[in-house]
């Protein structure tokens, strides 16, 4: 991905999300055609300070999903939609049994993973594993029931 400026949120952003290699639109053409060649080839193109950048975020989230204290505040609907997600639902069976639209629940995902500092469904289900999140939220009363996923059966055609 070529880039106007790099600042160190963006450019961390970018490699959590899979970009293979970031260069400023200042290269020049023949470290530009070196760069393109080693994506090609399946490596990974990171200067020195993007390195450093992406190390110190990496080891920033560890500290604070190792740390308790630092526990993020999650509504009941967030819950509910985690322990959907842990029990390897998709987001149209979920938005099915909550009774809302696959949107919603793509946005309450979005929420999630950025007050956890997860990036995806499955460091989302590790989180929740290893820090027992849904082991509190099922001992609540008040907890948002969430009934067996719904098996659907294929209609046949008569003949």
């Amino acid at each position: 991905m070529q880039v106007s400026g790099t600042d160190e949120s963006n450019t961390v952003e970018l490699y959590r999300r899979g970009v293979r290699g970031v260069v400023p639109r200042s290269i020049s053409p023949d470290l530009l055609i070196k760069c393109v060649r080693k994506i090609a080839e399946g490596e990974t193109w990171i200067d020195n300070q993007s390195i450093s950048w992406v190390i110190e975020a990496y080891r920033s989230q560890a500290s604070s999903l190792t740390n308790p204290r630092v526990q993020p505040k999650l509504s009941k609907k967030e819950l509910a939609i985690i322990s959907c997600i842990t029990r390897g639902m998709r987001n149209k069976e979920i938005a099915y049994q909550i009774g809302t639209t696959e949107q919603v629940i793509k946005n309450y995902l979005r929420k999630v993973y950025d007050k956890l500092g997860v990036s995806d469904r499955l460091e989302l289900a590790l989180y929740c594993l290893h820090h027992q999140l849904l082991k509190s939220y099922m001992q609540e009363p008040d907890a948002m029931p969430i009934p067996p996923p719904v098996q659907i059966t294929p209609l046949r055609a008569k003949m």
